[in-house]
């Protein structure tokens, strides 16, 4: 995952399951939280140029960071649908949506109008 915001929410949410970090010099001050816990885990950070950036993230839109991180584990739809004392629920399922920009508006617009879950 890449960008400044996701990567600082991805850590606040999920730190362990963070397994390597890549940053710019110029980032560095601000993610010195995130450096001091992977060092304090034993796990790794590096401070690399623009251009290993983009090599990691196979973007040149990383906006100056780069997080390695552990898969979530999918809940699948049949558990969910399965579950006992569920509300009525509205579900967004996402199928062949390639576009990581398309998905994120897409699911952001979902949360911003209390739609929820996502599968």
């Amino acid at each position: 995952m890449y960008g400044e915001n996701a990567c600082r929410v991805m850590f606040q949410q999920r730190p362990e399951a963070v397994i390597r970090l890549y940053l710019s010099a110029q980032l560095a001050p601000k993610f010195a939280d995130v450096m001091k816990y992977l060092a304090a885990a034993k796990k790794a950070y590096h401070i690399v140029d623009d251009a290993e950036l983009e090599k990691v993230a196979g973007s040149g839109h990383h906006g100056g960071i780069v997080l390695l991180v552990k898969r979530k584990a999918q809940q699948k739809l049949a558990d969910y649908l399965q579950q006992k004392g569920r509300k009525q629920d509205c579900l967004l399922a996402l199928d062949g949506v390639g576009n990581p920009h398309k998905r994120g508006n897409t699911i952001s617009d979902f949360f911003n109008n209390t739609v929820a879950p996502v599968l």
